[in-house]
């Protein structure tokens, strides 16, 4: 799915603004709004994105990459 999200926190770690989703500002309801419209009026960006972060979720949050990252943290933590 596309994503439209603030820049806030640890969300900009995870959509990038460019590719997988839109960034907009804290509490700035006329940057949503106006990117609210502009996925409404391009499918083909919105298809795009779903596509992308599709991917990534399976890349980067599957069981098997999540198992991977538990364990080398606990790799790190034990060193």
């Amino acid at each position: 799915k596309p994503v439209i999200a603030s820049a806030v926190g640890g969300i900009p770690e995870v959509i990038d603004g460019d590719s997988s989703g839109m960034l907009v500002p804290a509490a700035d309801s006329h940057a949503l709004g106006n990117a609210i419209v502009e996925l409404l009026r391009n499918r083909e960006i919105m298809l795009q994105m779903a596509e992308i972060n599709k991917t990534i979720v399976s890349n980067k949050f599957s069981s098997d990459a999540m198992m991977a990252q538990y364990a080398g943290l606990y790799r790190k933590l034990l060193s």
